[in-house]
């Protein structure tokens, strides 16, 4: 495999280098959202932790808040989001539109349930690209998204 400017790479830890940087840019790439800067220094001003590089998308919610969605791990953030993909794509949400389905979510949605015991998970109605959507999201009480989940509408 040839990166122009990088020469030819040799060797396992060079492969692994080359899918850590595929797997970090591909995240990058989804229509409809931005990690606005001024939104990530306020974030930032308020001593919430977070990497500037792994945000994928901000926005304010309803109530004015800031929240975001960072890259995560199996059990936070998008990675956790993307276990549940086969059931967001059965609604008609792709893996690309994940992003922007969450944050307009969180922006546009109105709570009409609650998942769980009590008031756990919120769940948000919504209209996404035509089509009434039901979405559970967690965010935390920094503004971190924690996870997400589809729900069935009706």
């Amino acid at each position: 495999m040839v990166i122009p400017g990088a020469g030819e790479l040799k060797g396992l830890k060079a492969l692994k280098d080359v899918e850590k940087i595929a797997e970090a840019t591909r995240f990058k790439k989804f229509a409809g959202v931005t990690a606005d800067s001024s939104m990530l220094d306020e974030l930032a001003a308020k001593g919430v932790r977070f990497s500037r590089e792994d945000v994928i998308a901000t926005a304010r919610n309803s109530d004015g808040k800031v929240v975001f969605l960072e890259t995560g791990n199996s059990k936070a953030g998008f990675r956790h989001v993307l276990n549940h993909a086969d059931e967001f794509a059965a609604k008609g949400i792709t893996e690309d539109d994940l992003p922007d389905f969450i944050m307009k979510a969180l922006t546009e949605g109105k709570v009409v349930g609650y998942q769980g015991s009590g008031t756990g998970r919120p769940i948000y109605e919504l209209t996404y690209k035509g089509k009434p959507q039901r979405v559970g999201v967690t965010v935390g009480g920094n503004g971190f998204i924690v996870g997400a989940n589809p729900r069935s509408v009706g």
